[in-house]
């Protein structure tokens, strides 16, 4: 039985190298597009942030001084209560922030978060209006 299956290999090896070599492209394509669909959104929700006519004159200040941002979902009640969100938007687990939506209403929003020494910034944006529901700042 082996030598047969060796046999099949050998026999078949062009094909079996052409299916692996299309399963890795295949990845690598996948890969780079999911990182330029985080990006674009990455860019989509910053430009949100510096039309806020409170905060968004800091955003640019956000953008040169302090680090990347960080971006993940989560969800907030309309109390300030903050919850992670998995990739399908399911409710994970309580976070140490408080978010008060400025409508005192739910959403379920991206967070995009800067850190500038022991300080946090984060915008908090509802993920079908696109509009900013809640900024806050925390000190650690």
């Amino acid at each position: 039985m082996t030598h047969r299956i060796e046999t099949w290999i050998l026999k078949h090896r062009s094909n079996i190298l052409m299916i692996i070599g299309i399963i890795v492209i295949s990845w690598v394509i996948l890969e780079a597009e999911k990182t330029r669909q985080h990006e674009l959104l990455e860019t989509r929700l910053i430009d949100i942030c510096k039309r806020d006519p409170t905060y968004g004159e800091y955003v640019d200040a956000f953008l040169r001084e302090l680090t990347e941002p960080r971006l993940w979902k989560a969800f907030i009640t309309g109390n300030g209560d903050v919850y992670s969100a998995d990739d399908d938007w399911h409710i994970q687990s309580h976070c140490d922030l408080v978010a008060n939506p400025r409508d005192s209403e739910e959403h379920y929003c991206w967070a995009i978060e800067w850190y500038q020494g022991t300080n946090t910034y984060v915008f908090w944006i509802d993920k079908d209006s696109e509009t900013i529901v809640s900024i806050c700042w925390t000190t650690y």
